[in-house]
Parts: structure tokens; sequence; C-alpha cells
């Protein structure tokens, strides 16, 4: 089986070991389905009144008529068009707009992020509903004027989430990575940090879905909705006035509503667990190698015993610092030391002394608030520090492991893409059929099976 079944597989298995899930996407899609295939179902048109009214629920009709004698289930299902057409465009309106604002903020820190925040906050004090109606009575009860208005005072949200999601994610190794590899902001944050920060965008973008249906509904329960439509407040507002009469008039499109609502809510939990790497079952879902005994590691290279003269890594006084608003800090402060070709060193010292530090300022891989100072690094004789010709050195004969390896790859990307990207960064003769084929060896020779190049 190939990693996609694999991914379908384990993907449907999930959604059929949570009822509450399975249950919420069948809901939602039947809402899509009629939504969808209204114009074309044999019901009469939601406005014609030609039915007895009050006529309670049976056979003729069977959620009753209203007071005008118009039919309940065309009208709700009319309702669920107008109500599904709201949460959608609202939804991707804001989400959008919150993504992209949240993103800016988040990565580039400083002036623009205070200011960003600043707005997000004002945005967020003001009660959303009443700046709906606002807006509603400044433009217009046009619905798109409604969606529009949606949008408009629910971005924040949206922009807040991603905003802290882009701050935790900016700093992780693989996006370092790839800055180091060459790969502009642009780039490293449209294709490893968003992606990565979705999946709460996900979650919280179904909730606004819910929260724009029951807007909408309580705009036309105002009276403030757009005439022109089926929508179930207009329905609940004017049912209010029989309920001792015809109660069905209100429930019944009460009840849609309370549905759908609900659905769009546990669906977005269920898409949540779904989309998170973190949340993702951890089954192999595959082949394993079930014993040490059968990995056939590479036989190390011998080494030249000889010594040579000058050393491998020469490092002379080397001194990088953070910045911290105003303070400044000296995490390697004038560190100085020799490495012979096939020699080891340690670098011993308690946390926070500054050892990741060292690690990153000899790879040249620093945070946006680190710079180096001042010292200065040779690697086999040559001058490489802030200089051009350690592109030819990093990552394909000076290399970094670091710590917390789980955070290593991306997790929205596969693993045989992110190894070929690497590869033919340093080889770019070579084609991805070359490069997938040394990459396979390389999971040959440390014992991972092949398969999980495709994870």
């Amino acid at each position: 089986m190939t990693g996609r079944a694999i991914r379908w597989v384990r993907l449907w298995r999930d959604i059929l070991r949570t009822p509450a899930i399975l249950v919420s996407l069948a809901i939602v899609v039947l809402a899509l389905a009629l939504a969808i295939l209204a114009p074309t179902l044999d019901l009469p048109p939601p406005e014609r009144m030609d039915g007895d009214p009050y006529r309670p629920p049976g056979a003729d009709h069977w959620l009753g008529t209203d007071n005008f004698g118009r039919d309940m289930l065309s009208r709700i299902i009319w309702g669920t068009r107008l109500a599904l057409l709201v949460a959608i465009v609202s939804s991707a309106i804001s989400t959008l707009v919150g993504v992209v604002l949240g993103s800016i903020s988040g990565y580039y820190g400083g002036w623009i992020d205070a200011v960003m925040s600043r707005a997000f906050d004002v945005f967020l004090l003001i009660p959303a509903f009443f700046l709906v109606l606002l807006i509603v009575a400044l433009f217009g009860s046009d619905i798109t004027f409604i969606m529009l208005a949606i949008a408009a005072t629910t971005w924040p949200r949206s922009a807040r989430i991603m905003r802290s999601q882009v701050l935790t994610l900016k700093s992780r190794t693989y996006v370092q990575a790839a800055l180091a590899a060459g790969a502009s902001h642009g780039q490293v944050l449209r294709r490893h940090v968003v992606p990565n920060g979705l999946a709460p965008i996900v979650t919280d973008a179904t909730l606004l879905m819910g929260l724009a249906v029951l807007t909408e509904a309580g705009l036309s329960f105002l009276g403030l909705g757009d005439q022109n439509t089926v929508s179930w407040g207009r329905m609940i507002f004017e049912g209010q006035r029989h309920l001792t009469l015809a109660p069905w008039i209100s429930i019944f499109p009460g009840v849609a509503m309370l549905i759908l609502v609900a659905a769009l809510n546990f669906l977005g939990d269920g898409l949540n667990q779904m989309l998170n790497p973190q949340l993702r079952s951890r089954d192999a879902g595959g082949p394993r190698i079930s014993s040490a005994a059968t990995r056939s590691p590479a036989a190390p290279e011998s080494r030249e015993s000889a010594r040579v003269e000058s050393p491998l890594l020469r490092v002379v006084d080397l001194q990088m610092y953070y910045r911290l608003g105003n303070r400044t800090i000296r995490a390697v402060d004038g560190v100085s030391f020799e490495l012979q070709a096939g020699g080891s060193l340690g670098v011993v010292g308690e946390s926070g002394c500054g050892k990741s530090s060292l690690g990153l300022a000899l790879m040249q891989v620093l945070p946006s608030n680190a710079a180096i100072r001042g010292g200065s690094v040779q690697f086999d004789g040559v001058p490489v520090l802030n200089s051009e010709a350690f592109r030819s050195v990093r990552w394909s004969r000076q290399s970094m492991i670091f710590q917390s390896a789980m955070n290593a790859l991306n997790p929205v990307l596969k693993v045989g893409r992110q190894l070929v990207e690497a590869y033919r960064l340093h080889r770019p003769d070579a084609s991805r059929a070359e490069a997938r084929a040394r990459i396979g060896e390389i999971f040959d020779a440390v014992g991972i099976p092949k398969w999980r190049m495709s994870s």
C-alpha cells in the first residue's frame, strides 16, 4: 500500500472511530446537498401562499404551513441555502484577512507587530453584533453587505490566533534551516510557517461559520435582514406571534439552526484533530523493523591516523550577542578553539550558558535578534565567517544536528520532498530520481523503511 493510500485509510478510520465527527459531517453534507438542490426539488416555492394557514405537520405538508399558508419544509430548505451562503462567504473572507494580517504581524514583529496588535485589540473591544448593526444601518441590508459586515467584525479573531501560531513557529529548526538555505522571508512564511499554523484556524473558521449563521438570523429577527431572501431568523420572528396557535412556525427553523451550528462546531473539532500533526494517530500503519538485527548500517569509513598540520576548524575570539529591547546579552563571548580532522571536541556547560548559540554561530544560522560581533572562523584554512565561501561548506562539509529532533522536519510536507530539496540544493545537477535513489540508500543504511519517504 502506498503512502498516500495509507494516509487516506487513516483519515477515514479516524472519522469512523469518532461518532460525533461522523454525524456532524453527515449533517453538513446533507445541508449542502439540500442547499444546492433546492431549486430542483419537488417543493412549492417558498413564497407561494396556496395552502391553508396554520396547517399542522402532516402528509400534505410535512412540517406544516405558516400563517400565510406557505410550506414550512420548503422555506426551511431555502433558509438553509441562505444560511450556508452567509456562513461560507463570511468565514472565508474573515479567515483569509485574519491569516494574512496575523502572519505578517507575528513573523516580522517589531513596530509592525505593535501597530497591528493594537488594531486587533481595538476591533476585539467593539461588540461585534452592534458593529454589524451599524454597518447594515449605514450601507443597507443587502445580503452582500451583511456578509461583508460579518467578516469585517470577526477577522481579528483569526488574526490573533494566527499571530500566536507564527510566534511559536518562526523559531523552529526547519524554519531557520530554510532561511539558511537561501529561502526568502515570503517563501518561508508561505511554505513553512503558515501551513503549520492552520489547524486551529480551521477550527475557528467553523466556529465563525456558526457565528455568521446566528448573526444573520439575529439581523433578520430584528427586521434588518435582506427582505428578498428566505431567512430562518425572519421565520422565527414571524412565528413568535403565533406560538400558542402554531408553535411549529418558530420551532422548526430554530431546531434547524441549532443542528447546523452544532454540527459545524463538532466538525471543526474533528478537522483540527485530523489536520494538526501533533494530534494525529501515531500508528505507523505500515511495515515495521522488528529487530535491530535486521538493520544494516553502513560501515564507517576508515580515517587517516596521520595528524594534519593545520586544524580543520579554527575559531578565534568568536562573539555572538542577542538583542532584547535595549539590552544586549553576550551568549558567545570570546570563544576560541581548534579541531583537527578526525578529532572530536566536547563543549560542556550548564543550561543557558551558550552551547547551542555557539553551534548556531558556527553554522551562521542566527535568530533575527542575534548578530556576530567579532572573531574569526576558518574551515580547512579558508575564512568562512560572513563569507560567500561558507555556502559551499555549510550542510555538505559542516553540519549541525539540532536538539529537539522532532522539530527538524516540517510536519505538513512529506519527508521525501524535504530531503530531496535539501539534497538538490547542494547538488543542483542531480535529478529528482537520483536524489530519491540516494535518499533511499541512506534510509536502508540506517534501517528506516523507504515507504517513510511518503509520510
